[in-house]
């Protein structure tokens, strides 16, 4: 039986505007997790993924080692979650400022 869980990931900074959704997708693709990106806000991108705990991990680490390259992460946090059952990953549409 193959262990699954979820995490939720929110990055707050300059996160907009500098390709962060694309790259974490390109990411999520290679480490084959599944979930959405999205913009929050105007100065955060909330990352919610499942998967392996191990392949987690490993995303994860690479989201905050290998920001874009215009980016500033003022502040990264990371919540496990119970899985839902994602299938897939995508770019989400925003969430407008509150």
């Amino acid at each position: 039986m193959t262990t699954r869980e979820r995490r939720r990931v929110v990055i707050r900074g300059l996160v907009q505007g500098v390709g962060f959704r694309e790259k974490v997708r390109r990411i999520a693709l290679q480490h084959d997790v599944a979930g959405f990106v999205r913009n929050v806000g105007h100065d955060a991108v909330e990352i919610d993924v499942e998967g392996d705990p191990q392949v987690l991990d490993a995303f994860v680490e690479e989201v905050r080692a290998r920001p874009p390259r215009h980016a500033r992460v003022d502040e990264f946090t990371c919540t496990t979650l119970a899985p839902q059952g994602a299938r897939g990953f995508v770019v989400a549409p925003s969430v407008g400022e509150e």
